[in-house]
């Protein structure tokens, strides 16, 4: 399965949803974080991982010439390379890569830089789900409906596969997510974490199994207990 991981915005925790949901899909997946961020991504600096073996690598050298087992990890990953990178792709490339992971790994999760380029509209156009990332911030909605309007009516992506993730919620309810333009499923709500560390922050982690089994039901249970305790900072 492959599940694009987007957001027309930066800065709403796109890279930290993809890890953190690859750490725990990892555990019962044989899971590949793929960056799809040219800008360039952040998996060097937060994985430690050499940014020189990346995409191109995958695409020119073999996909286990590019792959990286992140320290203390059981899931893999594929940095994007820089700015120039995607200049150098061939018309088959994304979808051949794609492929290779899909032979290789049973989940593949590509975290998607906020610019469409051609490149992104070839991995989301293959991606079984794309998990759309927000925030309840007027900003954040107001880009997201410009973008997936244009998208829409360019025929780039199909609304079907869309499912929505609201991050870092403060109020108890959502005030402008889906207030207006394409109505797209929000299938859970992470609540603002305060001092979060990072994709391993146990707390996030407990979230993203959530997130999980909306996602794919059959592999991931539902959590018994509710994790909703506590000050919405300390959630």
């Amino acid at each position: 399965m492959v599940i694009s991981i987007y957001s027309p915005k930066g800065g709403v925790g796109n890279t930290l949803l993809t890890l953190a949901l690859a750490r725990e899909a990892s555990k019962k997946l044989k899971t590949c974080a793929l960056e799809f961020d040219f800008t360039p991504g952040d998996f060097p600096a937060i994985l430690d991982i050499d940014r020189r073996k990346n995409i191109y690598t995958a695409m020119r050298s073999g996909i286990e010439q590019a792959v990286q087992r992140p320290a203390d990890e059981i899931f893999d990953a594929i940095v994007s390379g820089y700015p120039d990178t995607p200049e150098r792709f061939e018309e088959n490339d994304v979808p051949d890569l794609i492929a290779g992971l899909k032979d290789l790994y049973e989940l593949v999760l590509v975290d998607i830089q906020p610019t469409f380029i051609p490149a992104v509209m070839d991995v989301m156009n293959i991606s079984d789900k794309i998990l759309l990332i927000t925030t309840d911030n007027f900003s954040v909605v107001s880009r997201t409906i410009g973008t997936l309007d244009w998208a829409m009516s360019n025929n780039f992506i199909d609304i079907s596969n869309i499912v929505q993730v609201v991050n870092m919620q403060s109020k108890k309810n959502t005030e402008c997510v889906n207030l207006a333009g394409p109505q797209i499923p929000v299938i859970y709500t992470v609540p603002y974490i305060k001092n979060i560390s990072g994709y391993k922050d146990s707390r996030l982690q407990k979230h993203c199994v959530h997130i999980l089994n909306r996602l794919m039901p059959d592999i991931f249970e539902e959590p018994k207990r509710k994790i909703f305790a506590g000050k919405a900072g300390d959630r």
